[in-house]
């Protein structure tokens, strides 16, 4: 698997987008259960609720693992202004990754030139500090038609990710991407759900379970260990 990373370099196996629900700390409100140091496959941390709005600690500054933090969420009903506040407020505070959801009201209503210009400007002040845009999709609401116009505004306003909470979603979205925007899968609850993403063409996971599926994956990796019989070493099939 393989994922942007928060620079926009090099994808060589970062994987997992891992979402933290923290309590906050006293102190320098930095969420206690989240932890920058980077772990295998992990390639950005996204933090919920008020942990979003909270100024980025030192630690945060200096951890290879990308911060990043949700506007306007879950529904994605606020003006474009309220929008562009909070992403360039979340980017002043340090978040790399930002997820806005794509205003489903006025996708279904046909009013296409309204979200086009709106994500526009949130891809615009993403870029003006390198950061990453994922568009969600609240695929539940919408029908086949809504869902390939939602990938066409998306590609053009050059946003980095669609994402969408359905595993089912994953092969449809990308007949209509087409290499040109990667998609995620939100949430996902298990190995087995993720690496079928990926199999359809995800290539970031999103998970509040990113550190059990990880070593779900490297016990799956190690070969099993050949089993000594009474006449010599039988390999497991």
């Amino acid at each position: 698997m393989s994922a942007a990373q928060h620079d926009g370099a090099g994808r060589d196996g970062e994987d997992f987008a891992h979402t933290l629900r923290p309590r906050l700390a006293d102190a320098d409100r930095t969420p206690r259960r989240a932890h920058p140091e980077k772990g295998p496959g992990e390639a950005s941390a996204a933090l919920w609720e008020t942990a979003a709005g909270a100024p980025p600690s030192e630690r945060w500054a200096v951890s290879p693992v990308a911060l990043g933090t949700a506007i306007d969420w879950p529904h994605g009903y606020s003006t474009t202004a309220a929008k562009q506040y909070a992403a360039r407020d979340a980017l002043r505070r340090g978040a790399r990754e930002i997820t806005v959801t794509m205003n489903t009201s006025k996708l279904i209503s046909r009013q296409f030139q309204y979200l086009e210009m709106e994500l526009l400007q949130i891809v615009e002040a993403c870029r003006e500090v390198r950061a990453l845009l994922t568009v969600n999709l609240e695929t539940q609401h919408l029908n086949e038609e809504h869902k390939i116009v939602a990938c066409r505004v998306v590609k053009r306003v050059s946003a980095d990710f669609l994402a969408t909470a359905d595993p089912l979603d994953i092969a449809f979205l990308s007949q209509y991407t087409q290499d040109r925007v990667q998609l995620k899968l939100r949430d996902a609850a298990s190995l087995d759900a993720a690496l079928e993403a990926y199999a359809a063409g995800c290539t970031r996971i999103e998970s509040s379970h990113a550190a059990e599926i990880l070593e779900v994956w490297k016990v799956r990796l190690v070969p099993a260990a050949p089993e000594k019989t009474g006449g010599g070493v039988r390999e497991h099939e």
